[in-house]
């Protein structure tokens, strides 16, 4: 679906210390050689080390499965790339399919000061690799001593982003084999054409907190509710609900491919922020939280799991032709 409202979600992550808690889908990430946009020739070392230093830091995170540079700049050699002069989308893209990755990173240095100590800008994209679409970039400014510090500056936000697509499709992907409380979720049309639009409706027959998300044709995944016009997702049982509600100032829209468009919606009596939850081998869902017996400055975590009778879901599709 194409729509005209844009959510900003921003997934914070703390050290846990457990083995019994997975990733049930990581991305599969290729972080393709920089390009210098400087001008500056003798900076053409930190296209290839500023990539390095960056999967350095994101092999901690268990939610990416890097490739390795090596075959990387294998299928550069083949490709061609610096020699065509131009990197885009689309070309990154066709980099991460022989790849074999899901994501792609890519980056671009620019000198942005002259003088005696002239300053850069470090840009890096993430690219999905199915669409061809840039979908988030971060940048960092500084000196050139400063380059290893621009690199650890955007890469914690690379991370959470990571952890949050992630998140969501682990969440997209949870079942609730016996649901406490009944979630009714449905759509003003069970067959839609591409332009049409659609308004989806959710009810609950006990109070609860409930987090919709969208899956769309193409695999890309949303949070509808909550949303910025409805921060709070707290429902009263009974009661039913739509997106867009009767005050947002927005329509959903299908747009393309044709297929499945499919709806989860997760509810937990208790409040609960599913995108700071784990999900565990046995599709049970769980939440981090500070240990009482450390320090405040700790960032040590305990695993706490959610009851299966506090939480229920429910799942609905739509035919895209």
């Amino acid at each position: 679906m194409r729509r005209y409202l844009i959510i900003l979600m921003i997934f914070f992550s703390l050290s846990i210390l457990t083995t019994d808690i997975v990733c049930a889908l990581g991305l599969r990430i290729a972080i393709q050689t920089f390009t210098n946009d400087t001008g500056d020739e003798k900076l053409d070392f930190l296209t290839d080390t500023l990539p390095d230093r960056l999967s350095e830091k994101l092999l901690k995170v268990e939610e990416i499965e890097l490739i390795e540079r090596k075959r990387i700049n294998e299928v550069l050699g083949e490709m061609q790339f610096h020699q065509s002069g131009a990197v885009d989308e689309r070309t990154v893209s066709s980099l991460g399919k022989l790849l074999g990755a899901e994501k792609l990173l890519y980056g671009n240095i620019f000198l942005t000061k002259l003088g005696r100590k002239p300053e850069y800008k470090l840009s890096i994209r993430i690219v999905d690799v199915e669409s061809a679409r840039l979908v988030k970039s971060w940048s960092s400014s500084g000196k050139q001593s400063d380059f290893d510090a621009m690199i650890t500056a955007v890469t914690g936000d690379i991370a959470n982003y990571i952890k949050g697509e992630v998140t969501l499709r682990n969440l997209a992907q949870l079942i609730q084999k016996n649901p406490p409380f009944k979630i009714d979720l449905w759509t003003d049309k069970k067959r839609c054409k591409i332009g049409e639009t659609i308004t989806i409706y959710f009810r609950s027959e006990k109070d609860c907190y409930l987090t919709l998300i969208d899956i769309t044709t193409s695999g890309k995944l949303y949070v509808l509710f909550p949303n910025h016009y409805a921060t709070d997702n707290y429902i009263k049982a009974g009661r039913t609900y739509t997106i867009p509600g009767p005050d947002h100032p927005f329509v959903i829209t299908v747009g393309e491919p044709k297929g499945f468009e499919r709806l989860k919606a997760i509810a937990t009596l208790n409040s609960v922020d599913l995108l700071k939850t784990k999900v565990g081998k046995d599709k049970q869902l769980f939440i981090n939280k500070p240990d009482p017996s450390k320090a405040t400055r700790d960032l040590n975590m305990v695993i706490t799991s959610i009851p299966k009778l506090t939480w229920s879901d429910a799942y609905h599709e739509v035919i895209i032709e």
